[in-house]
């Protein structure tokens, strides 16, 4: 086997599976998702400021 070949055995040899997979992909789109939220947040907040 090549070392530059990855197949879902070799990922699950060492531990990796789809629902791992999934779950941390949710995770970095969820965290994204949080901070843009913040931000905007932020945003209208200082807007709604300096329209005051």
């Amino acid at each position: 086997m090549n070392a530059s070949e990855v197949t879902a055995e070799s990922l699950a040899l060492i531990g990796i599976n789809g629902p791992d997979i999934f779950e941390v992909y949710m995770w970095g789109f969820g965290s994204v998702i949080v901070f843009w939220s913040i931000g905007f947040f932020v945003a209208c907040v200082v807007r709604g400021i300096r329209k005051a």
